[in-house]
């Protein structure tokens, strides 16, 4: 058995100790596989030049930056001083904030460390950046049009050098002058910043060597190279190993964790792996806090979902292998191979716009390709995961909470991953159905994996049974029969099609392995609707008992459409692109005649050029508010005409509701716009073009906002933020109290504490880091140098901002931790053992389990009328605040929002608030 030092076992049944001891050698083996990561990212890094971007550069940056700045700007005054010829690269380096120099120096001399670099070349190099950053300096300050341009064509390269030809090319094309500096001039600036580098930071240390050169007497020269110093190699050496040990690739269990008896005893066996904390921190003080407060039902529930046993479903990890080497992206799986680059246009050499164009088309697809990789790569090490464990009848997982007390699966192969990868676990411990109950919720899983889950349950149930034929053909054959792929959980649905199956073969005697889900309905308004008895949020939510489900993001979406229509005046269907810009100059002439009703026909010419063809890049003035008005207008007007032409629905308007009550402001909801709708449907339809399925006729068509739409996007997110506000007003003035309570706290020095209400200790302890912002645009990404001073200051503006969101987290932890616990009771007394799948506000477990008094689907009620009767958890957050408050500012601290008529009793009766 391996050494009892490394066990924190103390005694083991002796018909368990090979199991045992194989844990041990998986454990052992997390760690090497670990390390082997990392010195394979290490030593990519290193060959793309990329070393200053390792963790061990990244610190001697943040930690020799200032010092080497403090430098730089020495020598520059002393520069300015010396009589006589002044030294040439000072008139440059005025150019250029010392920070940003020392930056550049830095992460040029770093990526050099191990390539053994003359310095000759790495001063060039320096110089280079050195001009790239003044030169777009000034292109920012002549032209903000073109810098974005700039910008944006940049973060689509990688290397350096093309991030620099592509500035220069966009540049030169909109005739912004540059006097480009020559090499020399290069050289005298970079080997400035080496001598500053060298005399103060001491990290490199200049060495020389003889080399073979054309032109001398003996054929050999004296070469100068920079190498790091004994100390800095001895330096590396150590962190490279502390790093590559504390970055262990952690894994399933072949038996269970170690139960959480305290903040460190939990989760795996030995110390041959990390250990694992309680909750992932790095404050001690905290630590020591959570092991002396009495939490017991917090424990007693994570240990339990640590009890649930796993098995590799073989049938599902076969078909994702299958798939996993094709192109066929079924269900969302990434594909093989690369997209294929466009074909080059046959006058790609002599024709500047179809040159442009290739480049455009190319870049887009390298980019998709980036991202890829970085999904092939997730998938793989998955499936790679599973094929480990496949044989294995039962695994398990650890599981830790993070500060606010919300769970999580420690290993990546987790029922918390992705579609595919929730679909690659099953219970190890399967029941016969039993009953007519437990099919029916087998059926009502279904029928949500497929998306029709906004309807009765009884609705629910009658589509499956009507689909029957179709998930037996699945069940089947899921290669020929690929219904499953337009589900909304594609590979869940795969699996659930062949316990369909058997159900349809076995009857009830039929054994089923898979959770069946009870998702809650935006568990965040959820739980602000339950702390301020709103019963207008409630009714939104499905707190309420309805015969079919509500949707609150079809409610959203429904106001913020006729919204939309009311700005076209409630003619959007009689409209055509014509119509439409005629209404919004006809809205446009409104404005100018209110403010001039005697206006002239000329100031009315300049007033609709002003606002109709209008172009950012031609403004010379700010505009007067007439005219600000004037945009707006016909810009609100076009976008509501653009957003109903391309159609909305409530996806559309899904994620910005479902954040609105972690904290997501109208400018959130924007980017989110972007990110999820825009910028997709926009990129799919320009791929479609490349390859011949679309023409450009039809794309104006289907994608018509002015742009990349995001003027459009601001008119949306104002449109949502509107009718979410109006649809949860409580939920709003929650939000609005909970961060002027934090402010509060905050503004007195002190991090944001409350207990939940199964007791565990929230701190929320954002702290105000003093930093210098150094903007390199060429020299790798933006980048931030963050110098570890006044550490002990705690940021106000965050603290506030985060509170609505962690405070409505902390209340979701409690809720599942509490059905858990709740649940572990009823099967303990039963003899029965535990299985559950947990995702923040996702309950599962057996279709035998789900339905009757004691099953899941009552518990979950419960405990959520439980956590609200018995916690006024508002009034609870206001009273810890007033204890960490001053007595002068006590008085200052509002009430919490007035409640309003929800009787929490008749959750219990709801259908659909968990379903």
């Amino acid at each position: 058995m391996t050494d009892n030092k490394s066990l924190r076992i103390l005694e083991i049944d002796e018909s368990l100790t090979a199991l045992y001891t194989t844990q041990a050698e998986l454990e052992e083996e997390m760690t090497q596989a670990g390390v082997e990561r990392y010195e394979r990212n290490l030593t990519k890094a290193i060959g793309r030049g990329g070393e200053s971007d390792t963790t061990y550069a990244q610190r001697l940056i943040d930690t020799k930056a200032e010092i080497l700045a403090e430098e730089i700007k020495a020598w520059r005054e002393q520069a300015e001083l010396k009589a006589g010829r002044r030294h040439v690269a000072l008139k440059y380096l005025k150019d250029i904030d010392a920070r940003e120099a020392a930056f550049i120096t830095l992460k040029s001399v770093l990526n050099s460390l191990s390539k053994g670099r003359p310095t000759t070349s790495i001063a060039i190099e320096i110089g280079g950046m050195i001009e790239d950053q003044i030169r777009l300096k000034e292109v920012r300050a002549k032209d903000k049009y073109t810098f974005k341009n700039i910008d944006k064509a940049q973060r689509r390269k990688s290397e350096y050098s093309r991030k620099r030809n592509v500035s220069v090319f966009i540049q030169d094309a909109h005739g912004i002058e540059w006097d480009y500096w020559c090499q020399k001039t290069k050289l005298l600036v970079g080997s400035v910043l080496i001598t500053c580098m060298l005399d103060a930071v001491g990290i490199v240390e200049e060495v020389k060597h003889g080399a073979k050169a054309k032109g001398i007497k003996d054929g050999v020269k004296t070469v100068s190279y920079l190498q790091a110093t004994p100390d800095t190699l001895k330096w590396i050496k150590e962190a490279n190993a502390y790093n590559a040990v504390m970055r262990p690739i952690y894994e399933p269990m072949i038996i269970e964790p170690l139960d959480w008896l305290s903040p460190v005893s939990g989760g795996y066996l030995t110390s041959l792996v990390r250990p694992l904390r309680l909750v992932k921190t790095s404050n001690r003080n905290y630590l020591e806090e959570l092991a002396n407060h009495d939490m017991p039902l917090v424990y007693k529930a994570l240990n339990a979902i640590q009890k649930t046993a796993w098995k590799v479903n073989k049938e599902q990890l076969e078909l994702l292998n299958s798939l996993a080497h094709t192109d066929s992206e079924l269900g969302g799986l990434p594909r093989a191979t690369d997209y294929t680059l466009p074909e080059k246009p046959a006058d790609i050499d002599d024709n500047e716009v179809s040159r442009l164009e290739w480049r455009i088309g190319a870049a887009r697809v390298y980019e998709a390709n980036l991202k890829l990789t970085a999904k092939r790569q997730r998938l793989f090490s998955i499936l790679k995961t599973a094929e480990r464990y496949a044989d294995f009848p039962s695994i398990y997982m650890p599981w830790t909470l993070d500060f606010r007390g919300r769970v999580y699966c420690v290993p990546a192969l987790s029922p918390q991953g992705e579609d595919y990868v929730k679909s690659l676990l099953q219970f190890a411990n399967g029941e016969a159905l039993g009953t007519e109950e437990a099919a029916d919720w087998l059926a009502v899983h279904i029928a949500n994996l497929f998306g029709v889950d906004k309807v009765s349950f009884e609705d629910r149930i009658q589509w499956t049974k009507d689909n029957t034929e179709m998930l037996v053909a699945i069940a089947e054959n899921p290669y020929d029969n690929r219904q499953w792929s337009d589900a909304d959980k594609p590979f869940q649905a795969v699996v659930a099609a062949r316990e369909w199956a058997g159900y349809m073969q076995n009857g009830l005697k039929h054994v089923t392995r898979i959770p069946i889900a009870l998702d809650g309905s935006c568990s965040g308004l959820q739980n602000f609707g339950m702390a301020l008895r709103c019963e207008v949020t409630g009714k939104s939510v499905n707190l309420l008992p309805s015969d079919k489900p509500s949707d609150i993001y079809q409610e959203v979406m429904d106001k913020a459409e006729a919204s939309l229509r009311k700005r076209l005046d409630d003619r959007f269907d009689e409209l055509t692109d014509t119509t439409a810009k005629e209404l919004a100059v006809a809205k446009v002439k409104a404005i100018y005649f209110e403010h001039n009703p005697e206006g002239k026909p000329d100031g009315l010419a300049k007033f609709l050029n002003e606002c109709v063809d209008f172009k950012p890049t031609e403004a010379k003035e700010k505009p007067s508010d007439m005219v600000k008005e004037g945009r707006k207008a016909f810009e609100w007007t076009m976008a509501s005409y653009h957003w109903l032409k391309f159609g909305v629905s409530r996806k559309t308007a899904k994620r910005s509701v479902m954040t609105f009550p972690y904290g997501s402001k109208e400018f959130g909801f924007r980017e989110q716009l972007m990110e999820d709708i825009l910028s997709p449907a926009k990129r799919d339809l320009l791929g479609d073009i490349q390859r011949g399925l679309v023409s450009e006729e039809k794309f104006a068509e289907m994608f018509p906002f002015k742009g990349d739409g995001f003027m459009a996007s601001g008119l949306m997110a104002k449109e949502l933020w509107d009718a979410v506000r109006s649809t949860v007003l409580k939920a709003g003035e929650a939000m609005e109290w909970l961060q002027v309570a934090a402010k509060m706290v905050a503004a007195e020095g002190l991090p944001v504490r409350w207990t939940t209400p199964l007791g565990f200790p929230v701190q929320q302890d954002y702290k105000e880091t003093k930093h210098q912002r150094v903007e390199t645009t060429l020299a790798g990404k933006r980048t931030v140098l963050s110098i570890h001073r006044a550490e002990d200051k705690v940021n106000v503006r965050k603290s506030a901002s985060s509170v609505a969101p962690n405070f409505v987290h902390s209340m979701d932890s409690s809720h599942l931790l509490l059905v858990t616990a709740r649940f572990a009771e009823r099967l303990r007394e039963k003899g029965l053992d535990v299985s559950l799948a947990l995702i923040h506000d996702s309950f599962g477990t057996l279709a035998s389990r789900t339905g009757g008094k004691d099953g899941l689907f009552t518990i979950i009620r419960e405990a959520f009328v439980e956590l609200y009767s018995e916690h006024d958890v508002m009034e609870n957050f206001r009273d810890e605040m007033l204890e960490q408050l001053s007595l002068e500012a006590r008085e200052e601290l509002p009430p919490t929002p007035e409640k309003g008529n929800l009787d929490l009793e008749i959750v219990l009766q709801s259908r659909y608030c968990f379903a």
